[in-house]
């Protein structure tokens, strides 16, 4: 069914984030996600596909110049077509380690293993990046996927293709959102000046 062109497609995800504020050495980002899609009938009912899926990241600052990060996504796939109905189910590990090289510079290696219905359904990934920062919290890099697959409902934002690839992304917390900061209060507004 993932050629079909699909006549109404919904995505709803609920997500939470955390990070301790003092150190900053370490965030957390999960997520639940449903993909919904439906065809026009085609005379023998509509095809259908739903999937539901979980992810969780988490981001550590293992050094000054080591960030590790670990994530884990499962996904619950329904699909109906022609009245008959089948489930899958697919679970994707993925764990990126990234070294500052200098102050704009970076390089990072990416393993992947995308699991299917059983365990012995297994497929790797793996690539390189080479990164940098243009301004504070841009950061653009090249890489490539020396193994790859596709799974776009589990992937999330990251590229598993096996291939070339750029990627763009840009790092922002609450202060990007003035009415989400916490209020100064006047004694520590005197001690920045």
């Amino acid at each position: 069914m993932p050629g079909s062109s699909w006549l109404w497609r919904q995505q709803t995800q609920l997500g939470v984030s955390l990070r301790p504020a003092a150190t900053n050495k370490w965030n957390f980002l999960g997520s639940v996600e449903q993909i919904y899609q439906q065809q026009a009938d085609t005379g023998s009912g509509f095809d259908r596909h739903v999937a539901e899926i979980v992810a969780a990241a988490l981001n550590v600052q293992a050094s000054r110049r080591l960030t590790i990060t670990a994530r884990y996504a499962a996904k619950v796939d329904l699909d109906a077509s022609n009245g008959i109905n089948t489930m899958t189910t697919g679970n994707l590990f993925t764990t990126r380690a990234v070294i500052d090289l200098t102050r704009v510079w970076d390089a990072g290696v990416i393993g992947n293993v995308l699991v299917g219905n059983s365990i012995a359904s297994r497929t790797y990934g793996t690539g390189f990046e080479i990164g940098r920062v243009l301004v504070q919290n841009l950061r653009v890099a090249v890489g490539y996927n020396i193994l790859g697959f596709s799974d776009n409902e589990l992937s999330g934002s990251n590229y598993t293709t096996r291939g070339l690839y750029m990627d763009m992304s840009f790092k922002f917390d609450e202060s990007a959102f003035g009415w989400l900061s916490a209020p100064s209060t006047p004694a520590a507004a005197g001690a920045h000046k």
